[in-house]
């Protein structure tokens, strides 16, 4: 397949992605995560993947950096496909242009090293400068993240600092090799509400002035409408709903990316309304239902949704996969 890719785009395309769980050495039994995702991500563009656990987001956003290895399809960095391309050949380069940040920063930092050295790594391995120049880089980049004063947390090891500061540690390492993409996976799912809001500003400021393009995994919508450009809505392995933000959080036309907004928490309701909480449960990828995985739980399911899987279709910028779209024009 040959895909045409602009220089500075990241583009997933008809990604499938298999887990072996079980089963012999010849005949190894299969889980499929992932089914048939595709999209784009532009330059200095963030896009918000969403779902409810298990809906595949996070394994969508570890297969762009080649942490999970697609069982099919194409991931094209620069027009080149990093899962074959001689110039993505070696992590070091894939790693320089794309940066991944984990939910849980804790696990990717080496805990008998101080930051001074997680960050001075990078720095050397991608860089030319002198000692004295990288030791001002790291004391530069710590402080463009809001890590303050620069010298007394770089002298610092992991689990001294908080959890906001591992993750500013983490987005400073992303800026320690000049990475293009940033990849974080529910970068502050572990973080109270303040350091949450700080997060989020940090990486809406990175993207403003730097022009980082970012790929942000969460299954809360509420994060999204202040940093993100376009979301991708995921249920069961597969994309249910694509669009720009405004249109997904003003007019969703699949049930469950409704739902989803339905359970949010809104500031502007009045008492204490009860959250519509989404009824029965995510499914299980081992046993998928039929037709629309999303049938078992949708108020608006007919028989065509339990014997038919809907196409993904697009229109006017907008993609659902549903059999009965729901139809809202926010432009009235």
């Amino acid at each position: 397949m040959t895909i045409h890719a602009k220089q500075s785009e990241l583009v997933a395309e008809g990604i499938h992605i298999d887990f072996r769980i079980g089963g012999s050495l010849f005949s190894p039994k299969m889980l499929r995560a992932v089914s048939d995702v595709s999209f784009t991500l532009k330059a200095g563009e963030a896009l918000a993947i969403v779902g409810e656990s298990g809906s595949g987001k996070s394994t969508v956003a570890r297969a762009l950096c080649r942490v999970h290895r697609p069982t099919s399809g194409d991931v094209v960095l620069d027009g080149e496909n990093i899962l074959s391309h001689p110039k993505w050949s070696r992590q070091r380069d894939l790693a320089q242009a794309v940066q991944m940040i984990f939910q849980d920063p804790f696990s990717s930092l080496n805990p008998v090293h101080t930051i001074r050295h997680h960050l001075l790594r990078p720095l050397r391995l991608h860089g030319k400068e002198s000692r004295a120049e990288t030791d001002a880089r790291v004391h530069d980049i710590l402080e463009r993240v809001g890590l303050t004063p620069a010298d007394r947390i770089a002298a610092k090891f992991p689990h001294e600092l908080s959890g906001g500061q591992r993750q500013r540690v983490a987005i400073a390492r992303a800026l320690a090799v000049g990475a293009r993409f940033i990849l974080a996976d529910e970068p502050t799912t572990a973080l109270d509400v303040t350091i949450q809001a700080q997060i989020l500003a940090l990486l809406a400021q990175l993207k403003r002035e730097r022009g980082m393009s970012m790929v942000l995994v969460t299954h809360d919508l509420g994060v999204v409408a202040g940093i993100a450009d376009r979301v991708v809505v995921m249920y069961g392995g597969r994309i249910v709903e694509c669009g720009a933000v405004k249109d997904i959080l003003l007019a969703p036309q699949h049930p469950y990316t409704r739902a989803l907004l339905a359970s949010m928490p809104r500031i502007d309701e009045v008492g204490n309304a009860p959250l519509q909480a989404i009824g029965g449960q995510p499914p299980n990828p081992r046993r998928l239902p039929s037709g629309c995985a999303f049938h078992p739980r949708c108020a608006l399911a007919a028989d065509r949704c339990a014997n038919e899987r809907p196409a993904l279709s697009t229109t006017a910028g907008r993609a659902v996969a549903c059999h009965f779209p729901i139809r809202v024009d926010i432009h009235d």
